[in-house]
């Protein structure tokens, strides 16, 4: 008897399980794979200059630079997306490995997000060079249609580049040095997934 009740227990479960996994997916996208593009404007709340004459840091002043980013995303599970970010910023080329997480499950509404990302941001005068760049945020998916969405996102980066340095005040040369920059900023944005 209690074999029969531990099989049909069981069988409960799996049935239970099975059903779950069935709505699951019928709230997947019809396309795991999406391609979007943004607009930010990120307004810097301190920027950092140094090489061999310079180290200093400027909060006195917001000053703000457009983004505009290309990122393509899968769909992993109907809640978690992940996905590789590029664009352009005032701080160079960033590539960026981002992972989105919805607060609801429900592909066909719209719904709340946050966002992180991570990488690399090319820039130079001269020649190539890397720094670091890297943000969080959230924001609301407005879904139009199955294959057509509106982003609104708000959201902190930090972002590093190379750049010709400011020379110190009464000196004099040919030579250009180099000063590693890096700001932290905060960011508005609208962006159009497809």
């Amino acid at each position: 008897m209690k074999k029969l009740i531990t099989l049909a227990v069981m069988l409960l479960l799996a049935a239970s399980a099975s059903a779950q996994t069935n709505v699951e997916e019928t709230k997947k996208p019809k396309g795991p794979f999406s391609f979007g593009v943004g607009f930010d404007f990120a307004i810097f709340a301190s920027e950092t200059y140094k090489n061999e004459n310079i180290d200093r840091t400027k909060v006195d002043e917001l000053r703000g630079t457009p983004m505009l980013t290309l990122n393509f995303d899968y769909a992993v599970t109907p809640r978690w997306t992940m996905g590789i970010v590029t664009g352009w910023t005032g701080y160079g080329v960033p590539l960026l490995f981002e992972a989105k997480h919805f607060w609801n499950s429900d592909v066909n509404r719209s719904r709340w997000f946050t966002y992180a990302n991570a990488g690399v941001n090319f820039s130079g005068p001269d020649k190539l060079r890397v720094g670091m760049q890297g943000g969080i945020g959230g924001g609301y998916r407005f879904h139009i249609a199955p294959r057509f969405k509106i982003d609104l996102t708000a959201g902190y980066h930090f972002m590093q580049n190379h750049q010709k340095a400011m020379r110190p005040v009464g000196t004099a040369g040919a030579s250009i040095e180099i000063a590693k920059a890096s700001a932290h900023a905060f960011s508005i944005g609208v962006g159009f997934a497809f």
